[in-house]
């Protein structure tokens, strides 16, 4: 009788472990098929590596390295990176300040892809534009999926290290969301970034990535020119999609796990806290160094994010770059402005990306030229 019990205990046991397994292996294959879909159907992302995972930023630029962007209708566009991490005009600009170069005399520029310029010539950037027109040394800091804890990283480091004349700051909404959640958003495989969690009291920390990002260490553009065969997918799920996908299942696991045991702090949702923290601390580290803040306020369609009253109480300009864009349109309708800004391209033509296009970035940078003018010519000294 007990033989009888131990037996159907061990077979039951072996059916759920059985049954747990073959749930896992579905989740992995499903979630790999679908990464493999991504890349092979012209989707926006990268070629090269010129990205690496990093403790503090989640992940940050390799110096001196070059690769592209690729838009779903095939356009690529070239990327450059100096050898301190900035976005350069060509591979042959390596060092930011040739031949002792006054770092003064330079534009440092904290923000996410719209600061960066995702799908767009870096030379055609508004930080670009912006400097080409002062006259000065663009140091374009902004990165893809960055939110304002990235900037705020960035703003002690690069700011007191470098004293440029002018930092332009980006405000849009999503920067203060992204600095609220785990993960950062990505084509394919979970980026964990840093994010603002409550301390004692009413401070706010930043607390670093969860654990490091692998979607940074093979180069998708063999994978993206492969066939959609079955053994094209096989040759992916081995390679990396089953890798990849079990890494990231396992670390998100385990970070919920001790979430629900309060070893690892819950984002903060204390969002006006941390506008007002942010752009207040960037602005002392300005105050400090000698150096002008401009904050630049971005939207993605036709709407005008309002400006939060902290902003217009620190010592820096404010540039309502989504006003200028607005004010330009024939008549302000989310129809006209995504024929105006975003990218187009593909047959038939439509919209494949929703980032500032080349036009946007030219009438951003004309509004920040503005005001910049007009503070050095008296409105502010």
């Amino acid at each position: 009788m007990r033989r009888s019990r131990l037996t159907r205990l061990i077979r039951h046991s072996l059916l759920l472990t059985g049954a747990l397994c073959l749930t896992f292996a579905t989740i992995l294959f499903f979630q790999c098929y679908k990464y493999w879909a991504i890349l092979t159907s012209n989707s926006a992302g990268w070629i090269g590596r010129v990205h690496k995972s990093d403790e503090r930023l989640g992940y940050v630029p390799i110096p001196k390295s070059f690769g592209a962007m690729v838009l779903p209708d095939g356009t690529t566009i070239p990327v450059f990176y100096d050898s301190l991490g900035f976005r350069t005009n060509s591979e042959k600009i390596t060092e930011p300040f040739p031949n002792s170069t006054k770092r003064s005399n330079s534009i440092l520029g904290l923000g996410c892809s719209f600061m960066f310029g995702f799908g767009v010539q870096a030379r055609s950037t508004f930080c670009s534009l912006t400097a080409q027109s002062l006259g000065m040394i663009p140091l374009n800091a902004g990165r893809c999926s960055y939110g304002l804890a990235e900037m705020a990283i960035l703003a002690r480091q690069l700011i007191t290290e470098i004293k440029p004349e002018i930092v332009l700051v980006q405000y849009s909404t999503w920067l203060i969301e992204r600095s609220q959640q785990r993960y950062g958003s990505t084509f394919c495989g979970l980026l964990p970034h840093p994010y603002f969690v409550d301390e004692s009291g009413p401070v706010l920390g930043i607390h670093k990535p969860d654990f490091e990002s692998m979607i940074f260490s093979r180069d998708f553009a063999a994978f993206r020119t492969s066939s959609s065969s079955q053994w094209a997918l096989l040759n992916f799920a081995i390679n990396f999609g089953f890798p990849l996908v079990f890494h990231d299942l396992w670390n998100a696991g385990l970070v919920q796990l001790r979430e629900s045991l309060k070893l690892v702090p819950e984002p903060s949702k204390r969002t006006e806290d941390i506008v007002d923290s942010v752009y207040r601390e960037i602005a002392s580290i300005c105050s400090h160094s000698g150096c002008k803040m401009y904050i630049v306020v971005l939207g993605a369609n036709n709407e005008t994010p309002d400006i939060p009253e902290s902003l217009t109480k620190l010592d820096s300009g404010i540039i309502n770059a989504q006003l200028e864009l607005t004010d330009r349109l024939e008549s302000n309708t989310n129809y006209e402005y995504e024929k105006s800004y975003y990218h187009w391209g593909g047959t038939p033509r439509r919209v494949i990306d929703k980032h500032p296009n080349t036009s946007a970035h030219k009438i951003i940078a004309e509004g920040i030229t503005k005001v910049v003018r007009e503070f050095r010519n008296g409105s502010g000294q």
